[in-house]
């Protein structure tokens, strides 16, 4: 347990703005955030102890409250350059004279590799040990954000992207994930046509009309879904890395030619949004009332 001087020192003009009530903090999670809870008791300090006018920041109110937010780090086994200031930050606000568990947070570089480390950090004035654990955390980024792309019913689209592992573990990628397409203004123009479909319908009974019409013009334009993966097969990406890669974008065959489509791929923590033109080809053809609906 460290123990806190109950009068200011020579080094440490002002008395210590807290202390922690435990010898060894816990901290753990993903390296962009690593979380854990601390006992500690906030020292009662009167009006009078702070300067107003001083070279030292410690000395003052200010310096006080800052103190007891956050705590410079001063040293580390974790591989990251300990020359830039790091600071571990306390929540919470405990009355002056008070004890309390409060939440504290860390982070170091996303890259950060997963294990169990020992940090120090000067805690009001005092050394105080941590033991901290990085998690594994895949992370994946896509560059572009966003793309387009052409292509007939059932055929496939291929596309250059560069995939960045920005997390802290090695990731292989071979299938992106699926594109839920919609035709553009695919809801406006289907309640367009079920709206028109009403209007010409006797008042009696214009509610089924206008429900019927709706679900076929939605129908008439739904399409499967698009699947999306890595062209010449899967690639590996260590942790840091980048890629570019090919992707292969398989379009469903039930796509109407000339129109636009637009979907968002999910792949893990990336996004990709993605529109579609579909070029006249060979595709699933539609029934009479699935293309009246759809037009």
């Amino acid at each position: 347990m460290n123990a806190a001087p109950t009068k200011p020192s020579r080094l440490d003009p002002v008395a210590r703005p807290f202390t922690a009530e435990e010898d060894r903090i816990r901290l753990r999670g993903r390296p962009s955030e690593l979380v854990g809870i601390m006992t500690m008791r906030r020292e009662p300090l009167p009006k009078e102890a702070f300067k107003t006018a001083t070279t030292d920041i410690g000395e003052t109110e200010f310096g006080y409250l800052h103190r007891l937010a956050f705590a410079p780090l001063v040293s580390t086994s974790l591989p990251i350059d300990t020359a830039l200031p790091r600071t571990l930050s306390i929540a919470g606000n405990l009355s002056p004279g008070a004890s309390g568990r409060v939440p504290i947070r860390f982070s170091v570089e996303r890259t950060t590799p997963p294990g169990t480390y020992e940090a120090v950090f000067s805690l009001g004035g005092a050394e105080q040990v941590a033991e901290i654990e990085v998690l594994p955390d895949e992370v994946l980024e896509i560059i572009p954000r966003s793309i387009a792309v052409a292509g007939p019913p059932g055929g496939v689209a291929y596309e250059q992207l560069i995939l960045r592992n920005a997390g802290n573990v090695p990731i292989e990628i071979d299938v992106l994930g699926v594109l839920v397409l919609q035709e553009q203004e695919q809801v406006c123009l289907s309640l367009q046509y079920a709206l028109d479909q009403t209007r010409r319908s006797s008042e009696e009974g214009a509610h089924r009309v206008f429900l019927d019409a709706l679900a076929s013009s939605l129908g008439g334009r739904k399409t499967d879904v698009a699947r999306v993966r890595v062209a010449d097969g899967p690639c590996h990406v260590p942790a840091g890395d980048a890629v570019e890669v090919r992707i292969a974008i398989h379009l469903p065959k039930d796509m109407i030619a000339g129109r636009q489509y637009r979907a968002l791929l999910k792949a893990g923590t990336a996004q990709l949004f993605v529109k579609i033109k579909a070029e006249p080809g060979e595709g699933k053809p539609r029934s009479r009332p699935q293309q009246e609906a759809a037009s």
